[in-house]
């Protein structure tokens, strides 16, 4: 009997964990389009900007995109627990990822000005129709910006690099943030895994991103 019980503490223990750590990534998820459509908003306040019809049709085709982006990531959610019955299927489609690229960082640059900080691209890939899932390739962008933004210090110097190798399209983000300890980078790939603590030295490069270019 008091294995038994011992069985369902550790058990109920790791599902609490599990669900906190859930939790914890989804928030993050979710700030990063809050984030935006709160600054788009806040420009738009702004009586200068507001008559200028290209500047104000630009934030709120920024606040439209970003609510879109609220809405998959709550479908994500729902679409999390057929990810665990194995039932789950990318929603793949031949895209130009330079493009894919460029529309990202149009959203989040206005964080990165506001803490005075510069992102950059040197979009070289000579290969860069590919096919596969928009919307998580993208939230994957998106997330190593945001993650740049939050963990740099001072103020955030960001590049976003392509290059073509072979039959390997790679896709780098590079920051002068606060990085991650060599022992938590082994563990960055785990499910619901999140370092709650960076220390190691700036610069430091961001998730390596390499997929096979279509012909």
């Amino acid at each position: 009997m008091c294995i038994r019980d011992r069985r369902t503490i550790i058990s109920q223990k790791e599902v609490s964990e599990i669900k906190n750590d859930f939790i914890n990534n989804m928030t993050h998820e979710l700030k990063t389009p809050i984030s935006t459509i709160s600054l788009a908003c806040e420009a738009l306040s702004d009586k200068s900007i507001a008559q200028e019809p290209g500047i104000s049709t630009r934030y709120i085709h920024m606040i439209n995109d970003e609510n879109k982006r609220l809405g998959l990531l709550v479908e994500n959610v729902l679409q999390s627990a057929i990810l665990d019955r194995g039932a789950f299927k990318l929603k793949l489609e031949t895209i130009d990822v330079h493009q894919l690229v460029a529309s990202v960082v149009n959203k989040l640059e206005m964080q990165v000005h506001k803490r005075g900080g510069q992102i950059s691209c040197s979009l070289l890939a000579n290969k860069f129709n590919l096919t596969l899932d928009k919307v998580h390739i993208g939230n994957v962008i998106s997330n190593l910006i945001d993650n740049a933004i939050k963990y740099s210090e001072e103020k955030p110097k960001i590049t976003i690099v392509t290059e073509s190798q072979t039959n390997i399209f790679k896709l780098s983000v590079s920051d002068t943030g606060i990085g991650i300890t060599a022992e938590n980078q082994k563990k960055i790939f785990d499910k619901l895994y999140r370092c709650l603590l960076y220390t190691s030295p700036s610069p430091r490069d961001g998730l390596l991103s390499r997929m096979p270019s279509s012909a």
